[in-house]
């Protein structure tokens, strides 16, 4: 949408409806002063001044990517304080300065418990010692196990190229021992790059029922008898079965129990390309591996704007933003290498400008609707939807009370049309839509799907109707490239009247919109596969929800996807090794893939099954 910028600043005076009097910028907040402060004059006006503002300090280097629990996000959380308070917001009773504290694990350490122990017949038991024999992974599941050990080769299952080390193979229950790396050792370009990881490995054997997996490295392929480290930033449990490193030492003895010898099995593996599994005759371990988690402390930021009405100010409209990103990368991140400010200007300094310019809005007196309007910005929605997470458990009000819920996550990047996520949560959504936009003109793109990944999916869950407005996803995704430049400015603000005119359609409707349950399917909301990716292949997907089909939206010009054959409107079947029913599905293909060699993906094209070959080398990154 283009019009004269003349054009455009009446036409969005007469959406917001307000007359500023002279002075009145100065009345409504005065500026204020310090590392968490803002310079803003707090105006009531959706003003792109304002909004650039904003998220230039959000997406500045100073706040150094905002990751949760860090420096950065705490000044972040204290702006947005600032703002309120300008404003002319209120605290809530129960967090009367505005900050809704609580922790979140960002790791693990080891506890004292540690053990691993064989246990052969009626002969003694072997006790090996943590940190010198053997060492849980930092993703390990803590628990105790005490079963058979079954050797299982590299832990490799790729069927399609021949190679299988679970064919024929009951692990069911049992206790896994793999080798690390694979038959061509640690070529991430070769036949098995893409199964070298240890996660890959351990989530192999957890789909075939496996309850522990020990790594070692096999005598053949490492002269070096170490143990792998332990990462104290590692998602707790995030592997999902009980995971030890042990010693070549520690896996010799264990596979000399049954008659064997490690090294000679990891001979006729690499010798034949065919697996060698089997169960170990007499090994018995008993092991536990005690972990605990890391915890770092961030807050959500609560600011409420009380109702004019008495008899409806005891309801509220809940308006959302995450204020959080990704600091210096590494978890969540797409860019392979972490040690770069990832600013997060679109996800999420862009909702929260939003956030913050309706907050100004609606707390200036003549302004206050009838309902009572409550504005948070949410921490740690990087590391899971934490903060949404925590403020339905601890809402500001009861969460009867909530009308509905607003949310603004990636709003920077506004192009063709904006999507509207959960219209199918309420069968009122459609006709308050059409009213907002009728005098904003924005290109919508409805979308019945209120789960998602991002904080409306916790009110939804609850069954309060949800909206989430966004922009669509782009190349600068979870990336250090997320910078300011790219936004659009003027997209946001157009976006914000859009947001303003669906809040007061919702804070004075005589009605409350109903939560429409014939969509309503309770399921738990799981992130992609914690794997670094390292391949980008320019195929863009369109937005979707959990189970709808990927896609392509647009091919990035001389990209490898560009290059192969790849076309806007594929749908994606298959990528890799992989099939693809969702968004999930096609970022975890993307993470399975080597950066090198090529690699096939499967569309549906009119019709018709297509099979492209595709050289992410062949194109530009």
């Amino acid at each position: 949408m283009v019009l004269d910028h003349r054009l455009r600043t009446a036409a969005l005076t007469i959406v917001i409806g307000v007359v500023t009097p002279v002075g009145a910028l100065g009345q409504v907040a005065g500026a204020a002063t310090g590392a968490g402060a803002i310079d803003a004059t707090g105006s009531p006006l959706l003003t792109a001044v304002e909004i650039e503002q904003h998220v230039n300090h959000l997406a500045g280097d100073a706040l150094a990517g905002r990751r949760a629990g860090t420096a950065g996000a705490e000044r972040a959380a204290r702006y947005v304080v600032a703002a309120f308070q300008a404003a002319g917001l209120e605290p809530p009773s129960s967090y009367p300065t505005y900050l809704q504290v609580f922790e979140f694990p960002v790791g693990v350490e080891l506890g004292s418990d540690n053990r691993l122990v064989l246990q052969h017949g009626d002969l003694r038991a072997m006790v090996f010692e943590p940190g010198i024999d053997f060492l849980p992974l930092a993703g390990s599941v803590a628990d105790r196990v005490v079963q058979p050990v079954v050797f299982a080769g590299y832990g490799i299952s790729a069927p399609d190229l021949g190679y299988d080390d679970y064919a024929g193979l009951d692990v069911s229950g049992k206790i896994v021992l793999v080798l690390r790396l694979s038959p061509e050792g640690d070529d991430p370009g070769g036949r098995f790059g893409r199964f070298l990881s240890e996660r890959y490995k351990a989530l192999t054997a957890l789909e075939r029922g496996a309850r522990a997996i020990l790594f070692v490295s096999g005598p053949v392929t490492e002269e070096i008898d170490r143990l792998l480290p332990f990462r104290v930033d590692e998602k707790p449990q995030g592997m999902g079965i009980v995971a030890m490193t042990v010693t070549q030492a520690v896996g010799r003895r264990i596979v000399s129990t049954g008659g064997g010898d490690l090294g000679e099995w990891q001979r006729a593996i690499d010798e034949s390309r065919r697996p060698h599994s089997q169960l170990i005759p007499n090994a018995v371990l008993n092991l536990r591996a005690d972990l605990k988690p890391r915890t770092r402390r961030t807050h959500n930021v609560i600011g409420v704007v009380p109702g004019r009405d008495l008899k409806l100010a005891h309801e509220v409209v809940v308006i959302g933003a995450h204020y959080d990103g990704l600091g210096i990368g590494g978890a969540g991140s797409l860019d392979p290498v972490p040690g770069e400010i990832h600013n997060g200007a679109d996800d999420n300094a862009s909702g929260v400008a939003a956030l913050l310019e309706l907050a100004q809005f609606f707390a200036y007196p003549t302004n206050r609707p009838p309902r009572s309007l409550v504005f948070v910005a949410f921490g740690a929605e990087e590391e899971g939807m934490l903060g949404s997470a925590q403020y339905v458990a601890q809402p500001a009000v009861p969460l009867e009370n909530s009308v509905a819920m607003i949310n603004f996550d990636m709003i920077g990047r506004l192009e063709d049309e904006l999507i509207v996520y959960g219209v199918g949560s309420s069968a009122a959504w459609r006709e308050l839509i059409e009213r907002a936009n009728a005098n904003v003109g924005l290109n919508l793109r409805l979308m019945s799907e209120g789960y998602g990944p991002s904080d409306h999916a916790a009110f939804y869950l609850r069954q309060i109707p949800v909206l989430a407005l966004f922009t669509g996803v782009h190349d600068d995704y979870h990336r250090a490239s997320d910078d300011v430049e790219q936004l659009n400015i003027d997209g946001i603000r157009w976006i914000s009247a859009f947001g303003l005119q669906l809040v007061r359609g919702l804070a004075e409707g005589s009605t409350r919109p109903v939560f429409d349950p014939r969509e309503f399917e309770p399921q738990q909301i799981t992130p992609p596969v914690d794997l670094p990716i390292t391949v980008r292949l320019g195929a863009v997907p369109a937005p979707a929800g959990p189970g709808e089909p990927v896609i392509v939206d647009h091919v990035l010009e001389g990209s490898a996807a560009e290059l192969a054959g790849v076309q806007p409107g594929d749908r994606i079947v298959r990528l890799g090794q992989r099939s693809v029913a969702s968004v999930y599905d096609y970022v975890v293909a993307l993470r399975e893939l080597s950066s090198t060699g090529e690699h096939s993906i499967i569309v549906e094209r009119d019709g018709e099954r297509i099979r492209i070959i595709v050289d992410p080398l062949a194109g530009r990154p």
